[in-house]
């Protein structure tokens, strides 16, 4: 990859305007019995902020997870590959396959194919939110292989905040749209190269949605943007060719006040084009926004003001489709999509906490017997447990 023209800049939030976050607490022992929880390792280290991601990473066909994050008083992060065994329990798998246990920092993970040769590589966007610790210009993609992954730091001239991937140019390559940089097209072959004036207004945002409409218009949300006079958040609108049309100023609910820190896209009602799910810190309202036209987007309902969502990602359980929303410490929810985001079993997580500080949540599936499980860090220790 070309790091000339790779690096991901991420726009710089004061801790607070991002919801804040506290930190791991309580004591390393583990969760009274009974709760039908495996531990699969006990850190001292953990990080303030973290967010997961989920995808085979060793090529067995088994979903494996990536827990990173960043703190907000240190210039160590701390990152964890736990790879799926046959019977759904994880092992950590981070130095064999990464090498390393620490990292800059980041407030998101991906994990997808970027360079196209068949295997999973894991993308770190820098990240500082306002930290004088948290080092700035320090983003990391980590090539995946047959072997041990390859690391490659791309600089950055300012730091970032939001940042999502989709194949927006629909060349069948993943792009990156990232704040305070814009949108870093895949060129293939390891090679990326960055439009800086594509995106309206000042390439700041701190949350990011792309959906593809059926007459070939690309809408990409940008959350805290202020490229529309009077709102906050802002729709940009391209035709099939990526050339900007317009920016539709998004009004916020009166639920959603707050910044914009997280969103995603997902077609909630099967129509073929993709709706979306915005996250805001301050009450921490989950907002359903339906595609109701071309480029058109209404408020629906709230969800919930359940705590801050960091990242959110789609899962399946029971075979059924959903999205996972981690609430930082107030608990784990998953909502069925093909019911009209109802809760999917809202108790089924209230074990993991049992009086422990419950962090990080990931949740995977054992393709083989379609079980589903859900990954956790309480207190010091990450924990599975089945989702039954």
């Amino acid at each position: 990859m070309n790091t000339k023209h790779l690096a991901p800049i991420l726009l710089t939030l004061v801790l607070t305007a991002c919801g804040g976050g506290g930190g791991p607490g309580g004591t390393t022992s583990p969760p009274a019995t009974g709760t039908n929880l495996h531990l699969v390792t006990v850190q001292q280290n953990v990080n303030t902020i973290y967010n997961t991601a989920v995808g085979d990473l060793n090529g067995d066909g088994r979903e494996d997870v990536v827990v990173s994050g960043w703190l907000s008083n240190n210039t160590t992060s701390y990152l964890w590959v736990f790879t799926q065994n046959a019977d759904g329990s994880l092992s950590d798998s981070t130095q064999a396959l990464l090498g390393t246990h620490t990292q800059p920092g980041t407030q998101h993970v991906f994990i997808a194919d970027f360079d196209g040769d068949g295997h999973n590589d894991i993308w770190l966007p820098a990240f500082r939110d306002g930290s004088g610790f948290v080092p700035q210009g320090q983003s990391v993609m980590f090539w995946g292989g047959s072997g041990q992954f390859t690391a490659q730091t791309f600089p950055d001239t300012v730091t970032a905040h939001g940042a999502c991937i989709d194949d927006v140019n629909s060349d069948g390559k993943l792009d990156m749209v990232v704040g305070g940089g814009g949108i870093y097209y895949n060129q293939g072959s390891r090679n990326f190269v960055l439009d800086t004036a594509v995106l309206h207004g000042n390439n700041l945002f701190s949350a990011c949605a792309v959906m593809h409409q059926s007459n070939g218009d690309v809408d990409i949300l940008l959350g805290n943007n202020n490229g529309v006079a009077g709102f906050t958040d802002n729709l940009n609108v391209y035709n099939s060719a990526m050339v900007f049309q317009t920016a539709i100023g998004m009004a916020k609910n009166t639920p959603g006040v707050g910044d914009l820190i997280d969103a995603i896209a997902v077609d909630i009602n099967g129509d073929g084009v993709k709706d979306l799910v915005t996250m805001y810190n301050s009450n921490s309202a989950r907002d359903v926004w339906m595609n109701t036209g071309t480029d058109t987007y209404t408020y629906t309902n709230t969800l919930d003001t359940l705590g801050n969502d960091y990242y959110s990602y789609l899962v399946t359980v029971n075979n059924l489709p959903m999205i996972l929303f981690p609430g930082n410490d107030v608990g784990t929810r998953l909502y069925q999509i093909n019911n009209g985001l109802t809760a999917y079993k809202p108790t089924v997580f209230t074990d993991m906490k049992n009086g422990h500080v419950a962090q990080s949540a990931a949740v995977y599936r054992n393709t083989s017997t379609g079980k589903s499980y859900m990954l956790q860090l309480l207190d010091n220790s990450f924990y599975t447990q089945e989702i039954q």
